[in-house]
């Protein structure tokens, strides 16, 4: 072996891991970002102690929704609240919640969204800027409609909302989905109010 072909195989050898160490360097944040959002998915939707992360998920959320100063939601969907107030549409959250906490959270969120759109048309905010929800989301922040506080809380619900509804295996307890909308609801609440 000449020396030529030496040189030519050592650089050869050390430009692909050189180059992975590199990608690595300049993609540390991004991937490091993709790789906790992917296993909080996969952990929370496959794995057994799923519901153990939906629930420090929505005690983060809702600690935010208090440090936010939400309103009070204008219903508790326990079961013993219930009890003490019976009102159908209570009634229905309760029932929709135990048959199907996936569909519960689905139309919770569905509030949330709708309650998004009302604040957005009275905001002006333009068309072109109304073409999904997360632009709207956008759009009301920028404009300082929703307060700083409250667009992490929305996120988040949102964030749950996909797993909810895109999890094969999605799986989580009966006091996380009261949770869930008992939030969801103060956020309405703060964005109608």
């Amino acid at each position: 072996m000449d020396a030529l072909t030496f040189v030519s195989n050592v650089i050869s050898s050390v430009v692909w891991p050189a180059t992975v160490i590199m990608a690595i360097i300049v993609l540390r944040n991004p991937l490091r970002e993709l790789i906790r959002n992917l296993g909080r998915r996969l952990h929370s939707v496959k794995f057994p102690g799923g519901e153990a992360e939906f629930s420090q998920e929505l005690a983060e959320v809702k600690q935010a929704a208090d440090e936010a100063q939400l309103p009070a939601a204008k219903f508790e969907p326990t079961e013993e609240h219930m009890l003490l107030q019976e009102e159908e549409d209570k009634q229905h959250w309760v029932r929709l919640a135990k048959i199907s906490p996936r569909s519960a959270i689905v139309e919770a969120w569905r509030n949330v969204e709708n309650a998004i759109v009302e604040v957005a048309r009275k905001a002006d905010i333009p068309k072109e800027e109304t073409h999904s929800t997360m632009a709207l989301i956008r759009a009301l922040g920028k404009r300082q409609v929703i307060s700083p506080d409250v667009l992490p809380i929305i996120s988040e619900l949102r964030s749950i909302r996909n797993t909810a509804v895109h999890g094969v295996d999605f799986n989580i307890s009966q006091p996380d989905v009261e949770q869930y909308l008992s939030i969801a609801n103060r956020v309405v609440t703060k964005l109608r109010g």
